[in-house]
């Protein structure tokens, strides 16, 4: 879980957050260059570049429209410079991240009155140059976990070679075979459907999702809810 910014006695807050779901475990990825300090400004998760996108918010000096892209893996705010007209300056907006369109989709929110329009930034992929994963050794992860009816995972890869990515059961019975294949140096993401090999659907309960590379192994456990 990514969380960022809010208020406290002291007003607006500028930090960001990561919630390990599997460790129970925050981590402070606040970088020295951020944006101002704000509340109600919302964030949308883009799995396929692992980054998060910001919108407007309030600050000491009132509300704002800027947009703002974290990118996990390197721990760096980009603004974005977003073409066409802008919604007006404001807090308190929803927002969803359309993966199939590569858009951010903005709903109302409150410039001094609340509002009910529509709003996307199209096209978050190409806003930015993404400057892709810096890593020495194998990484692996899920979201959301636990999870229901299916979770996203993520690994890296320091170099390029064979990998498998299995799904086991406690006891070592293995569930399902995501990945079996030569894969590129960077970073891979698949999904699980909560399905065994055979098509069956998995119970619910704690599994262990196993990436095995030349440069070694790592186990994350997952969960599966019903």
């Amino acid at each position: 879980m990514i969380m960022y910014a809010g208020q406290n006695n002291s007003g607006p807050l500028d930090d960001i957050w990561a919630l390990d779901l599997t460790t129970n475990t925050w981590t402070d990825l606040t970088p020295a260059s951020k944006p101002s300090a704000r509340f109600f400004a919302p964030v949308v998760y883009d799995a396929a570049n692992n980054r998060v996108t910001m919108f407007g918010g309030q600050g000491l000096i009132g509300f704002n429209s800027e947009v703002w892209v974290f990118d996990l893996w390197t721990k760096k705010w980009t603004p974005l410079a977003v073409s066409g007209t802008a919604p007006s300056q404001r807090g308190a907006s929803a927002a969803v991240y359309d993966g199939a369109n590569d858009r951010m989709v903005i709903f109302g929110g409150n410039d001094g009155v609340v509002r009910n329009d529509v709003w996307a930034v199209d096209n978050l992929s190409g806003t930015t140059t993404p400057v892709g994963p810096r890593v020495s050794s194998l990484e692996l992860r899920s979201f959301p976990n636990p999870f229901n009816p299916r979770t996203m995972v993520e690994y890296v890869l320091p170099a390029a070679g064979r990998v498998t990515l299995r799904v086991y059961a406690p006891d070592g019975a293995r569930v399902r075979s995501l990945v079996d294949e030569a894969q590129s140096a960077g970073a891979h993401h698949v999904t699980w459907d909560g399905r065994s090999d055979t098509g069956a659907r998995a119970a619910s309960g704690v599994y262990l999702l196993r990436v095995e590379s030349a440069d070694g192994s790592t186990t994350r456990k997952i969960t599966l809810l019903k």
